[in-house]
């Protein structure tokens, strides 16, 4: 998507941004010529993030009116299908801490090395175990290139059946045993009628809306915009890139984080 192609730019422009800061010994400090290119990609990609907010809730009303016209269930709970679930590297939980030595021994600690989550996302439904597996070694081929690794150093998928004796899963050997029925649980959420909750748009199988939130954050370790900026500047939970007083909603003006969130 243009938005996507746009953090990679905002990825190397941040690089750039780094380098003309450091290399400028005539500067005493930061200035806007420093982070110039870098602002105005950042100016683009807010407008593109309400561009994609808007996109996408034109697609929710689509799929909303698509289930009303078709009573609530598009597909119906066909038996012998097969959901693929993929195991994907999240957000980072902690970084690494070093170790601690002292004379006392119940203060020393060892190095503790930085943690990443560990998601599932998930990619769809087929009607045949070897598309289902095809997709998934799809992914894990994909994935592998991006990471510049073996496809065989990946989780390795498995083959179960459902507790429901109906349907069937391609998923990751590290994912949790006995998972309740995805198709089960669909086909339940739709007949309800939906219970007032709007579909999600997924990218790469994760909430896009979800992703919007933090996928900014290594912006935050560019030291030259954080001092342009201010450190209390956020990237993290502040896709529109708000100003810290608006933000908070302490201004009074614009949207809140809270509210922000209750639009995923």
């Amino acid at each position: 998507s243009t938005r996507e192609a746009l953090l990679e730019s905002i990825s190397a422009a941040a690089a750039e941004a780094e380098s003309n800061f450091l290399n400028d010994n005539a500067s005493s400090g930061i200035e806007r010529h420093h982070v110039a290119s870098l602002l105005a990609l950042l100016d683009r990609l807010r407008l593109c993030s309400v561009k994609c907010c808007e996109a996408i809730s034109r697609w929710r009303d689509h799929k909303d009116s698509i289930r009303n016209l078709t009573g609530n269930n598009t597909e119906g709970n066909v038996k012998g299908w097969w959901a693929v679930t993929v195991q994907v590297t999240g957000g980072e939980l902690y970084k690494a801490s070093a170790a601690f030595r002292s004379k006392v021994k119940r203060l020393q600690r060892d190095r503790i090395e930085a943690k990443k989550a560990i998601e599932f996302h998930y990619l769809g439904v087929f009607p045949t175990k070897a598309e289902a597996g095809k997709v998934y070694d799809q992914h894990i081929a994909k994935e592998a290139a991006r990471k510049g690794t073996n496809p065989n150093r990946l989780p390795q998928k498995r083959y179960v059946a459902r507790k429901c004796g109906l349907h069937f899963a391609v998923e990751p050997e590290g994912a949790p045993k006995h998972r309740p029925c995805e198709q089960c649980a669909v086909e339940e959420y739709a007949s309800s009628g939906g219970n007032g909750t709007r579909p999600p748009f997924l990218w790469e199988g994760a909430n896009y809306l979800l992703k919007m939130q933090n996928d900014c954050q290594f912006l935050s370790e560019v030291g030259a915009l954080s001092e342009y900026l201010g450190k209390e500047f956020a990237f993290i939970r502040n896709p529109l890139f708000l100003a810290p007083d608006v933000l908070s909603g302490e201004s009074g003006v614009g949207p809140t984080t809270e509210f922000l969130q209750a639009q995923a």
